[in-house]
């Protein structure tokens, strides 16, 4: 297994770490990392008073309304940069793994939306709105269409932005985010496109997910550690089990390949579906 083998590599073992009960969802560092993607862009706000009065209301908001499941960094030197990392939803294909975002409030923040990197692990797209150049489509960012409330207003926020990331894009079944593919909904050849984008997504996440335990972005580094403690086993044991599922299956039917209901019919839950069929390929 990947994560076996991950936890095998170079580096101290993730034993001798004691993280904390539960790492703080929201903190200001001392200092912007180098890697983070804006940190050689700089500027004056168009309007500094009014920049720095949303900036601190911003940090007041991540502060105390942070949902769990995501992480954000500020910085005391660079108050227009923010690094962010979101865990996966459960029941989705996305679960268990973890995505990193760059962001930049741009010069006319809040009046225009703030500038978004996605970091990326692996090769090739997992979702339909991450591109491996690092760009994230998503309504308020302004990098999607979208009307009424899905769009940008000066009353719109970072908090909102991040959370539609973690809600809207890191979805059950992402293949149906793509352009026009939404009308394939409830037919058996969506099903099926579906069925494998997800199977690629799973690949796709064990790849990236190996690559960060072994080289975890600096200013996550504990949080990740601890996070991997407490899923990696269960992921493993999770990935054990579909193949243990998908082995016996076909054993039983070496000439049918199972369909989304034939699966749920037989084994009474459909909750992991998306990566048991990786496995049966």
């Amino acid at each position: 297994m990947f994560l076996h083998a991950a936890f095998k590599g170079s580096g101290p073992p993730v034993e001798n770490y004691v993280p904390s009960s539960e790492p703080d969802g929201f903190q200001v560092l001392e200092a912007a990392p180098d890697s983070h993607k804006f940190k050689l862009t700089m500027f004056q706000p168009t309007d500094p008073t009014h920049f720095y009065r949303t900036v601190r209301k911003e940090m007041k908001l991540l502060k105390t309304s942070l949902p769990s499941g995501i992480w954000v960094r500020g910085y005391e030197d660079r108050m227009d940069l923010y690094s962010v990392m979101i865990r996966g939803p459960e029941r989705t294909p996305y679960e268990d793994g973890l995505f990193f975002f760059d962001f930049q409030l741009s010069a006319d923040y809040p009046r225009a939306p703030p500038l978004c990197h996605y970091v990326t692990y692996c090769s090739d797209k997992l979702n339909p709105n991450l591109y491996e150049d690092g760009k994230v489509c998503i309504s308020l960012l302004g990098t999607w269409s979208g009307k009424g409330t899905e769009v940008w207003t000066s009353q719109s926020n970072l908090l909102q932005v991040i959370i539609s990331i973690q809600g809207l894009i890191l979805v059950s079944e992402p293949y149906f985010n793509e352009a026009g593919y939404e009308r394939q909904k409830g037919t058996q050849q969506g099903r099926e496109n579906s069925r494998m984008y997800n199977e690629m997504v799973v690949l796709k996440l064990i790849q990236a997910m190996a690559k960060v335990i072994q080289s975890p972005p600096d200013i996550f580094r504990n949080e990740i550690i601890h996070h991997f403690q407490k899923k990696a086993y269960k992921l493993v044991q999770r990935l054990e089990c579909w193949l243990e599922i998908s082995e016996n299956h076909n054993k039983l039917h070496p000439l049918s390949p199972t369909t989304p209901t034939t699966f749920r019919e037989i084994h009474r839950s459909g909750k992991y579906y998306f990566i048991y069929v990786f496995l049966q390929t």
